[in-house]
């Protein structure tokens, strides 16, 4: 195949891959970006679970997680945080303990908000639930960010498949830099600049090219 028409290929396998992974990677960037904020969000548009008035010396790590247990016996505690700042509240992760029979009953959440000093329930919810309202926002936009919020591992196997074309194109957009002749590092200098005063196409190709 002449080089002409490899590399014309080549045009056409970078511009359809990334034209096919531009919509998920725009969804990948714009949740990542909310994620980098996400605790502070979260707390913002729920102040009712993350906030705590009560004042006064916070309940034991343990007294805690046996207040919890107490108040709902069939759930068991799996893991618990408590920040020493006041006002904030104590969350925990918690699952429902298996019954006799040996199976787990629902409990319609898996996580607790408890006021540190006071020891009383502040709110609860399930994380991963959908969609739009203050407290599911963040672990909607967390698994629309990694997974699509696609059931089960369908989401995780897709967008790992979305990174390792993205990836690949990256090879393909740099080689689509070299020139095709000798010398090559003179040459090449042109892809790493803007060529003023051509118009918006121009522009625009160069900008890619280069910021690529």
């Amino acid at each position: 195949m002449r080089i002409g028409l490899r590399r014309a290929l080549w045009v056409r396998i970078h511009r359809y891959a990334g034209l096919s992974i531009a919509l998920f990677l725009f969804v990948a960037g714009l949740t990542g970006s909310l994620l980098a904020f996400g605790s502070e969000l979260d707390a913002w548009l729920n102040p009712r679970l993350f906030h705590s008035a009560s004042k006064g010396p916070r309940l034991s790590f343990d007294r805690l997680v046996q207040r919890l247990e107490a108040l709902d016996p069939a759930l068991q505690v799996d893991y618990l945080t408590a920040e020493k700042t006041p006002g904030k509240a104590a969350f925990a992760f918690v699952s429902p303990k298996a019954t006799s029979a040996g199976t787990p009953v629902s409990l319609g959440y898996d996580q607790v908000f408890i006021d540190p000093v006071s020891g009383e329930i502040l709110g609860t919810r399930t994380r991963g639930a959908c969609c739009l309202q203050p407290e599911n926002l963040y672990y909607f936009v967390l698994h629309l960010h990694y997974r699509l919020f696609l059931p089960g591992m369908w989401g995780w196997w897709f967008m790992g498949g979305v990174a390792i074309v993205w990836l690949l194109d990256c090879f393909v957009g740099v080689y689509l830099t070299l020139p095709l002749k000798a010398p090559l590092w003179r040459k090449w200098q042109s892809a790493w600049r803007l060529k003023r005063g051509s118009g918006a196409y121009r522009l625009n190709f160069d900008l890619h090219r280069a910021g690529g």
